[in-house]
């Protein structure tokens, strides 16, 4: 056979089987997504029936041509139209399974079934003679069309409407959910494929003389489709593209050599280099050698170990250093090999800068505060001063009295410095108490008797209590240490304490109680309660007790409470208010029990 024909079927069958293995692995990147999957069967079902039908338009004897044909449709039924449905399925989402189903069945049991036991299959009742057709531009071809019409035959194309029946339905279906340029190139991949079968059904009929071109109408549906699933291919990266460049953090890809296969936008603009002058290039191309090093460490980190990872890393950008967090995670092939990394990075510099700043506004805020709480018990501390330093004045001058005399009492002197000494230390340790409560300084936190910390803060405050006739008990459990910042946890407890002192002021003396506990939890956090007999709150304002400048005191700022939660939680721990049984409130809050020394530091007022 001299011609076209023949180079022109196997050729298509060759662009066919390049569809199919294209397909083939866009599938394997895609197993969620069956669609790929479905039309690479197809185009391999195709591209064996070309070559089914390549040979068969070379055999030379009618036996040939029965055996050939039997193949032809057995690959025509198993391998196009058993998988079809399962591919218009898939494109459209659009289908019931149970008729998927029944629809391979049926159309296996006719290519594998009735075609194979009958003895001259489908596409012949009798042994069909050669004859050839000549086509218009002069070439010779067999005439492989159908003789005869079984049963079987007719089985088989009522099966195969109704595949096409479906498509169409599935299609319009589509189209009417808004999907209207799948609809529409399914539409015509289809109407193509059934133009060249009705075209078939002329030619079997003698009405035309030619060739079948059905096959021809396989390859352009084939060729229409795979068209229409690349562009999505395309447009799906090219999405993915954008989404990824909308994202304000820094995406890189990079193979196990550690040259970049993919920057975002935001790489670009963060750093000053293209995505073009990156690409294919290392860190070492790139970034300083400092830099890149760390870099490098890191990706080698997430591949030797094969998983996430997340890194604080530094870069020199506009003669500025910028901190970034960045999670670094393996990238693997279907089969589980990893062929590269993904960094994504968010620059914190202006987070910490903002972090730093509302630090050190908070500090203020708490100084502020600190020197408020203590502008109130001036009165208190003043006269807590002035005991000690009269008594050192008066033992003083006793002293020079008795060293006056002729012959001095050495043992009265001796009892006279020792009160002297005793008085400077009480004197001492108020001014001690005082200044670091209200002196600003850096100071690290460290572990913390609660027991201690609670009765200096005692003597800082035992004038008010007994010149507002308050009895205060402590009830105060031994070993209970706690991390934290001295200054800071005083602070909070004498707000406590101020406040308590402040709700019991309409309260008769005999009931005017406070009572400042510590125990440890079964947590095995400190639980430090201040309880009062006071006027108590009512059930409705508890939770705006915390709010910033809410207050039931006259002439109350609102941001006592306020300091006292964000210094608790500044701590890991937890603040809260609860109303007693009977007559005012109980504050409780938590700190960590004490550990190792942390890190971090707080700035102290």
């Amino acid at each position: 056979m001299d011609g076209i024909l023949l180079p022109t079927v196997y050729l298509t069958a060759g662009l066919c089987l390049c569809a199919g293995l294209h397909h083939a692995m866009v599938a394997t990147q895609r197993p969620v997504d069956h669609t790929n999957f479905w039309f690479a069967l197809l185009s391999f079902g195709v591209t064996a029936y070309l070559l089914a039908r390549g040979v068969t338009y070379q055999v030379q004897t009618p036996q040939q041509l029965v055996e050939w044909r039997r193949i032809e449709a057995a690959i025509a039924c198993v391998g196009f139209f058993a998988v079809l449905p399962w591919f218009v399925a898939s494109y459209t989402r659009v289908g019931h399974r149970w008729f998927l189903l029944a629809m391979t069945l049926w159309m296996v049991w006719i290519g594998l079934g009735a075609n194979l036991l009958l003895p001259y299959g489908v596409s012949f009742v009798e042994l069909p003679p050669l004859r050839w057709v000549e086509l218009p531009w002069g070439e010779q071809a067999l005439d492989v069309r159908v003789h005869g019409r079984g049963g079987w035959h007719n089985a088989g194309w009522i099966g195969i409407l109704l595949i096409l029946a479906y498509a169409i339905y599935a299609c319009v279906h589509q189209y009417r959910r808004g999907a209207r340029r799948r609809a529409t190139l399914l539409a015509l991949g289809l109407g193509y494929l059934i133009c060249l079968l009705l075209f078939n059904q002329v030619v079997n009929r003698g009405w035309v003389n030619f060739i079948q071109t059905g096959e021809f109408g396989l390859v352009g549906l084939i060729a229409i489709m795979s068209y229409a699933l690349a562009r999505e291919v395309r447009e799906t990266d090219a999405r993915a593209r954008v989404l990824l460049d909308g994202v304000p953090c820094i995406v890189s890809v990079k193979d196990r050599q550690g040259r970049y296969l993919f920057v975002n936008r935001s790489h670009e603009q963060r750093y000053g280099l293209t995505r073009e002058s990156v690409l294919g290039r290392t860190d070492r191309e790139l970034f300083p050698a400092s830099q890149a090093q760390t870099l490098s460490v890191h990706d080698s980190d997430v591949l030797a170990h094969a998983r996430t990872y997340q890194y604080e890393e530094e870069a020199e950008i506009d003669a500025r250093t910028h901190a970034y967090t960045s999670f670094k995670f393996p990238l693997r092939d279907l089969d589980g090999s990893v062929y590269g990394t993904c960094a994504v990075s968010m620059d914190l510099t202006e987070l910490r800068d903002a972090q730093r700043e509302a630090h050190a506004l908070r500090q203020h805020i708490w100084h502020a505060d600190r020197v408020t709480r203590t502008g109130q018990i001036s009165a208190s501390l003043a006269h807590e001063l002035n005991q000690p330093l009269a008594a050192i004045l008066s033992n003083t001058q006793a002293g020079l009295r008795f060293l006056a005399r002729n012959e001095a009492d050495i043992s009265e002197v001796r009892e006279i410095l020792s009160d002297i000494v005793r008085d400077n230390r009480r004197a001492s340790t108020v001014i001690a108490s005082l200044r670091a409560l209200v002196t600003r300084q850096e100071t690290e936190r460290v572990e913390l008797d609660i027991a201690q910390t609670v009765h200096e803060l005692i003597a800082l405050v035992r004038s008010e209590l007994a010149e507002r006739h308050i009895q205060l008990s402590t009830v105060l459990e031994p070993n209970c240490t706690a991390r934290g910042d001295k200054s800071q946890i005083q602070q909070v407890m004498l707000n406590l304490v101020m406040n308590a002192i402040d709700a019991m002021a309409d309260q008769p003396e005999a009931n005017k109680h406070l009572t400042v506990s510590s125990k440890r939890t079964e947590e095995g956090n400190i639980l430090v309660s201040v309880r009062d007999n006071g006027c108590g709150v009512a059930k409705e304002n508890l939770p705006r007790m915390f709010d910033s400048f809410w207050t039931t005191k006259q002439h109350g700022m609102g941001i006592g409470l306020l300091v006292c939660r964000s210094i608790v939680e500044s701590h890991q721990g937890a603040i809260w208010i609860e109303p007693n049984a009977q007559t005012g409130v109980t504050a409780y809050f938590t700190l960590p029990h004490g550990g190792p020394a942390q890190p971090t530091t707080e700035t102290a007022h």
